[in-house]
């Protein structure tokens, strides 16, 4: 099965603050397949794109402000939302980690439940082998 029939059915959210960040994700994410894209410029945007719509994978910038990405992974991972966000958000929700600082970051975070980080500048042939492996691993892209 091709790689663009395996994300055929899958949609992502991409939380980073800055815009050529996003675009630049959100064209390589649509060259692999995936069916839709969501965006958000921070953490507690992301959530409200989260209780609007059903996301399968979020690729989560670290640094990012008002809600840097390990507040959000650590709420979602806890189930919880911040105030004024309704909705529920599947504490099992992948989540891929994309920052400059990666080594520092794991070193800092040994305990962090992230489903994957990468290296900014994100290189698009490690991308698409985690997202095909969370796909496979977690069963998602079934279709709805």
């Amino acid at each position: 099965m091709s790689n663009k029939k395996i994300l055929e059915n899958i949609s992502i959210l991409v939380i980073d603050d800055s815009r050529l960040i996003r675009d630049m994700l959100k064209a390589i994410l649509k060259s692999f397949g995936v069916r839709e894209v969501f965006e958000a410029g921070d953490g507690f945007a992301g959530f409200q794109v989260l209780s609007q719509h059903r996301v399968d994978i979020v690729i989560c910038d670290v640094f990012m402000a008002p809600m840097h990405g390990y507040q959000f992974l650590e709420m979602v991972r806890a189930g919880q939302t911040p105030p004024g966000v309704t909705g529920q958000i599947p504490p099992d929700t992948p989540v891929i980690m994309v920052t400059g600082k990666t080594m520092k970051l794991v070193a800092d975070n040994p305990d962090a439940n992230w489903d994957a980080i990468l290296d900014k500048p994100i290189d698009q042939n490690i991308l698409l082998e985690v997202l095909l492996c969370l796909v496979k691993e977690k069963g998602l892209g079934q279709p709805r």
